[in-house]
């Protein structure tokens, strides 16, 4: 619940970034320097660097003159910094280990730190000092964005249950959705306009070592008067991969332990969804290099999860197995929190009963699959 309400919270920056505050500032890493601030506004200009698993105490001393800091009764709190609407002067300097980006034309930093580091943040930029530009501009300087990440360390990252799909063939899978767990688009597929504007929103992910993992997402804007301009929006997410596994599995004592086996389950379920691909006519990127930590979690953790058999069944079709079954769908789907949350994600079937439908729309129903999970129905918990 309290994931989610964080996607809420990162939502609605997102639709606060057009009324931004007037600052004056430059960061205090050598570089910043401070003006006067009333209530709520303050000028910012120059650098600010935002260190990812920053100790939090120490950042909002060097920030507290630009930043605005909120505590929710739920025991969230988050932190914001909000720049003066396509500035030239203004940048966010992003540093992951060894690595470091500059972002240019800054709207907004939303920090969400857990265990008193900034592990869970969001940037807001846009894209240059003009409120529209051409598609072809657009889609010229993303690519310029893209390279200038992955110039800095940081490289694709598919899941390890997801389709390991390169080239065009993960921008055919994003249009015709005929694979449920197909990955993100490859940033080294530089799209035709046909093939750039039959995306409206275009997202790429990243990971840099065992440091952190970072998702790109570019939104547009159509001109209804000029179909030639767009309006475009640009969100990164960055977290810390510790973050992610623990917030995960919080409901696990031992959350190391249960990040292994489920990585282990979803390379199971990754052959399985490859086989399926292949028959689609797919050809299946074997030589992409998985993510450090999706082979052993954390640096210096020399596990190698190896694939386990998973037991998954489409919406409506007869359950091979006895026991709890539980409903997902993949990662970055626009319903998987519908059914994440829904108390009918987890239901009891008996052999060679049709297991139910979820009762989504016929297209997102097609999208359901079931896993089972236990045949246990007293001490399985289903929030696990």
């Amino acid at each position: 619940m309290i994931h989610f309400f964080k996607k809420v919270l990162k939502v609605v920056l997102s639709l606060v970034v057009g009324v931004m505050i007037y600052l004056f500032i430059i960061s205090q890493l050598n570089d910043t320097k401070y003006t006067s601030k009333k209530r709520g506004e303050t000028v910012v200009e120059g650098t600010v660097t935002i260190v990812v698993d920053e100790n939090e105490a120490s950042f909002t001393q060097k920030m507290n003159k630009i930043m605005e800091t909120e505590n929710h009764p739920t025991g969230l709190r988050w932190h914001d910094i909000n720049f003066v609407q396509d500035s030239h002067e203004t940048h966010i300097r992003l540093v992951a280990g060894e690595s470091s980006v500059t972002f240019d034309y800054p709207l907004g930093i939303q920090l969400l730190p857990t265990n008193g580091k900034l592990n869970d943040i969001s940037l807001s930029l846009g894209f240059n000092d003009k409120p529209k530009m051409s598609h072809i501009e657009a889609k010229d300087h993303m690519y310029s964005i893209l390279k200038k990440i992955t110039d800095a360390g940081w490289k694709r990252y598919i899941s390890a249950s997801r389709v390991r799909l390169c080239g065009k063939e993960a921008y055919k899978a994003q249009i015709k959705t005929d694979v449920l767990m197909r990955p993100k688009l490859d940033e080294n597929y530089y799209m035709n306009m046909e093939e750039w504007l039959s995306i409206g929103t275009h997202y790429w992910e990243f990971y840099y070592e065992s440091e952190a993992t970072m998702i790109v997402s570019l939104f547009r804007e159509q001109d209804k008067h000029n179909p030639a301009l767009a309006s475009f929006f640009l969100s990164i997410d960055i977290e810390t991969v510790e973050s992610v596994w623990k917030r995960r599995y919080s409901n696990h004592s031992d959350w190391k332990a249960a990040a292994r086996a489920d990585i282990g389950r979803q390379k199971g379920q990754r052959e399985k969804e490859e086989k399926e691909a292949i028959a689609l006519g797919y050809h299946i990127c074997t030589d992409y290099e998985d993510a450090p930590f999706t082979k052993g979690i954390f640096k210096g953790d020399d596990f190698v999860a190896k694939p386990t058999e998973d037991i998954i069944i489409r919406s409506g079709q007869l359950c091979p197995k006895e026991g709890q079954w539980q409903a997902f769908l993949p990662a970055g789907h626009p319903k998987e929190d519908i059914v994440k949350h829904s108390g009918m994600h987890t239901i009891w079937c008996a052999k060679n009963v049709r297991i139910n439908t979820f009762g989504l729309s016929d297209g997102y129903e097609n999208d359901i699959r079931w896993r089972w999970i236990s045949d246990d129905n007293k001490t399985h918990n289903p929030n696990h």
